[in-house]
């Protein structure tokens, strides 16, 4: 991977970070409940689990390369076809309602991180998103160590950049990160680029059956 297709990967990623979820929910009544330390600590959590799904899916591409012939174009094709799937689900995606508490509740960074590593783990579809999400960006099957630590790297700043954004925000303009339009907004926001990089993955594939 060279510096431009890291840049790529991390605007991506990114962009799909601002689209407001259930761990940026979680995140922003994890800071007013229990304050801006305890919602850093859930994002720690998030970030250690998402490092662990990429690692699932670079290590689960390698394992299946030498098995499957033409693993890479039907990888694109499959992973064209999520994409598109997840697009348009967000395109039609209802705002997500999530009132925050003001009332302060004690916690522990153990168990924030604990929250913040479950909550990403028990989305099923998650590794099956970056194993549809990095093949837009390199061959999963050909990355060396450096690569795959250029990966980490941009998802990690991604992920933290805009959770921690939100998390600071949290007591500031809570109303705003939970408002309908904003939502609708980042959502469809979000379905454009998964739209996008599913059409593209979708001409990949077809060019090279």
């Amino acid at each position: 991977m060279n510096a431009d297709t890291t840049i790529a990967l991390f605007s991506a990623l990114f962009v799909l970070a601002v689209v407001p979820g259930p761990s940026d929910l979680a995140v922003v009544a994890r800071a007013v409940s229990a304050g801006f330390r305890q919602a850093v600590w859930m994002v720690a959590g998030i970030v250690i689990a998402d490092a662990l799904l990429i690692m699932v899916a670079i290590t689960s591409v390698a394992a299946l390369d030498g098995w499957i012939q033409g693993l890479t174009t039907w990888l694109k094709l499959l992973g064209g076809l999520f994409l598109v799937g997840l697009g348009l689900v967000s395109l039609r995606a209802e705002p997500t309602a999530h009132p925050a508490t003001t009332d302060r509740t004690p916690a522990r960074g153990a168990s924030s991180i604990l929250s913040g590593f479950l909550m990403t783990l028990a989305d099923p579809k998650a590794v099956l998103f970056y194993m549809a999400l990095l093949p837009a960006f390199t061959d999963l099957s050909q990355l060396g160590s450096r690569d795959v630590l250029l990966i980490l790297l941009a998802a990690t700043l991604a992920i933290c950049s805009v959770k921690l954004s939100y998390a600071w925000l949290a007591g500031r303009a809570s109303g705003l990160i939970e408002s309908r339009g904003f939502q609708r907004t980042m959502n469809r926001l979000g379905a454009a680029l998964l739209l996008g990089i599913g059409s593209v993955l979708l001409i990949q594939a077809w060019r090279a059956l």
